[in-house]
């Protein structure tokens, strides 16, 4: 776990509210914010407490210095801690800092390779009114991350880093990038025989060798490089380089004299992969010029067409001037005057708003992206050998509750809307296996998947790996995907033969059930459970030479003369009897979570269908109640003809279209339009904000509805 300070680059650009906008918006992803908090606030929302946040910062008017504090607390890759220590972990370090009193916003994101919170602190004490900084902030950080290593479990990370400040920020420009930074080429070619220079001259020729120039600049030494004109200081390079420790071993600075032959120099190219990315990065390079000759041309356009509406609105509004100047009324001029005067404004203010809008999204759609964004985003449109060159960035597998077979290194190919990430990891968007991430070597289960997910999941798998499937993860978790296999039907096997003993013994009871009901030996049959068990059953492969079972006529007389035992429960007649095909599956096998209607072509009409999802554990049954009677009355109509749209209960969090309120036995019940045009219902414990019908809103896992926020641009 690694704990980091943010600091804004620019204090006009300081913004609470735009942060905490960014790190709570879901952005279209399913999988990408999980855990949200906010603290010391009296609000009951984070609408409402971002404001209450923003009133307090007003309140100080004294400092000049940024108000807000941005931490991003990283996890190793595979951690993913529960909701209770992430709280721990976000009290403990703002405690740390001396934030304990103040008000925050946190939020954990997992739309990256690894899981990391956001915490938007407000550096203004909300009682005080003083503003805090904390001091060496990043050893007190180091200490606490530590500590909650231990305490929680969690893999033991380097904190205190022997890398100057400058050294590490340029390994993160190549994290960041994908580009080769001058320092880690020059470690990589030259760093050994610049070390075992003995005097001036010797280093000077290594350099000069290499494509490289050391020159004095101050009151210290910087390198060059010849052929890319980049430089950085020699103490970025290590500690070994600074002026003060070379001139301690080599005596006193002296300029290199003479020419060397130079062999090779520094380019800005992609570090070396395990494949090869010489095509992709001329096509890189090619689509970056065309980009910003079109981003130049468009700017360009949009400027002339500014210039040319404000010479327009300059002689209009010189027009009406002339003409005001023409009444012989005083009072009447001065009140022409002010409005031509306002409306000149007002008009102005348009065009530069305009001018904003039309400017980012030009810079939006054929804006400058590094190698790796670029990477990412051809992956995400389908190219192959993109996804294939982020994959090599990155050895470490996915862990935890992990599908992985034999038949490795078929690459799927990837939709539109999944979401990759630069270490070229899908995470799926679609319904059914949402939020399941391929690193093409394993597919790793979501946090809150359903039933259906699981199965989807399976196949998925299958479509891959093969037949042959190996299960990594918790015993609950390999118990589960076994369920799925025998009620999905997924013709697959385990690689561990006792997962596959589990799924035959699961196999056989569930025929031998099938078996007793068939003959009506299974006295709980007669219950409310046993009932639908039957009727869930009560199909066969097939209808007798009699017709179908519902067309055949009772002749009690058929079985008169013939003893029982010659017409029933023989062995010898046991292949005869319909056991031929696997019953369809009871949703008793699976966890108590998991929805009964597995097949999605089936209706979802009865009562036992309507579960909540992740909202289920926060409903009270009188909302349940309520919201299941109004889907029902709704599907009975629709059921008779009537033009009605699909309606059916919220399972998850999502973004949809606000269409109303309806209040059914004293419950509030909102209405949400989906994606596939279904209406989703989900009932609300009164509702603090007004929306607008056709407006769009994200719901939380925790039942909480707010509009969808942007990032200010």
């Amino acid at each position: 776990m690694i704990a980091k300070h943010v600091p804004i680059r620019s204090l006009k650009k300081s913004d609470f509210a735009n942060l905490a906008n960014y790190i709570t918006d879901q952005q279209s992803k399913i999988e990408r914010v999980g855990y949200i908090a906010f603290n010391n606030c009296e609000s009951a929302n984070i609408d409402m407490a971002i404001s209450e946040i923003l009133a307090v910062q007003q309140m100080n008017t004294r400092t000049q210095n940024d108000k807000t504090y941005h931490l991003i607390v990283s996890f190793r890759h595979g951690e993913n801690p529960s909701n209770e220590v992430l709280e721990d972990i976000e009290l403990n370090i703002c405690k740390t800092l001396g934030f304990e009193e103040h008000q925050r916003v946190s939020a954990v994101h997992y739309d990256t390779d690894n899981t990391h919170m956001h915490i938007a602190i407000n550096k203004i004490h909300p009682e005080k009114l003083t503003i805090h900084e904390p001091f060496k902030a990043y050893k007190k950080l180091s200490d606490t991350c530590r500590d909650l290593e231990i305490k929680h479990g969690l893999e033991v990370d380097n904190h205190m880093t022997h890398q100057l400040s400058s050294s590490a920020k340029a390994s993160d420009m190549e994290h960041h990038s994908g580009i080769e930074s001058l320092v880690g080429w020059i470690k990589r070619i030259c760093f050994e025989d610049m070390k075992a220079a003995t005097n001036w001259e010797e280093l000077h020729k290594v350099m000069e060798f290499n494509g490289l120039t050391l020159q004095k600049k101050g009151n210290g030494l910087v390198i060059g490089s010849i052929d890319s004109g980049v430089y950085i200081k020699a103490s970025t390079l290590d500690r070994k380089f600074t002026k003060s420790t070379l001139e301690s071993t080599l005596g006193a600075f002296e300029p290199p004299e003479g020419e060397v032959l130079q062999t090779r120099g520094y380019k800005k190219e992609p570090k070396k992969l395990k494949v090869d990315t010489t095509e992709l990065y001329k096509r890189f390079l090619t689509e970056q010029q065309t980009n910003h000759l079109i981003k130049n041309k468009g700017i360009n356009s949009l400027k002339d067409n500014k210039k040319f509406d404000i010479e327009m609105l300059k002689r209009s509004n010189k027009l009406k001037r002339f003409i005001i100047s023409k009444s012989d009324n005083y009072l009447m001029r001065q009140v022409l005057y002010k409005q031509a005067s306002l409306s000149m404004k007002a008009n102005l203010k348009k065009i530069n708003d305009n001018y904003k809008v039309e400017t980012s999204a030009i810079y939006q759609k054929n804006g400058k992206l590094t190698w790796a964004d670029w990477l990412k985003k051809q992956a995400e449109q389908g190219d192959l050998e993109a996804l294939t060159a982020l994959r090599s960035r990155k050895d470490s597998a996915l862990k935890g509750n992990t599908f992985t077979g034999a038949g490795i290194g078929k690459i799927t190919p990837i939709q539109a809307n999944n979401v990759v990430t630069k270490g070229g990891r899908v995470t799926y968007q679609t319904s059914g296996i949402a939020g399941v991430k391929d690193d093409g070597q394993r597919l790793k289960i979501a946090r809150d998947i359903t039933a259906q997910g699981v199965i989807s999941a399976l196949r998925l798998a299958q479509k891959q790996y093969g037949n042959v499937i190996t299960l990594d993860g918790t015993d609950e978790f390999k118990a589960l995907v076994v369920k799925a296999a025998v009620v999905g039907r997924v013709a697959v096997s385990f690689s561990d033969p006792a997962l596959e003993q589990q799924k035959f013994n699961l196999q056989m009871e569930i025929q031998n059930d099938s078996i007793k009901q068939r003959l009506g030996l299974n006295s709980s049959s007669n219950g409310p459970t046993g009932r639908r068990f039957a009727d869930s059953n009560s199909y066969r492969s097939g209808d007798g030479a009699d017709g179908p079972r519902s067309q055949r006529k009772s002749n009690p007389r058929s079985l008169r003369g013939v003893p029982p035992a010659s017409r029933h429960n023989r062995l010898r007649h046991l292949s005869t009897l319909d056991v031929a095909s696997i019953v369809k599956p009871s949703a008793v096998l699976l966890s108590s979570h998991a929805r009964d209607n597995m097949d999605k072509q089936e209706s979802r009409g009865t009562a036992d269908s309507l579960r909540w999802g992740v909202f289920e554990p926060r409903l009270m049954p009188a909302q349940m109640a309520a919201a299941d009677k109004y889907l029902l009355e709704r599907m009975d109509k629709k059921a008779k003809g009537m033009d009605i749209a699909e309606h059916k209960p919220m399972v998850s969090a999502t973004k949809a279209t606000y269409i109303g309120m309806r209040n059914v036995d004293g419950q509030s019940l909102m209405l949400f339009q989906t994606v596939d045009s279904a209406i989703a219902v989900l009932p609300v414990i009164g509702v603090t904000k007004q929306f607008k019908v056709g407006e769009q809103v994200s719901v939380n896992d925790k039942g909480e509805v707010s509009r969808q926020r942007k990032m200010k641009r």
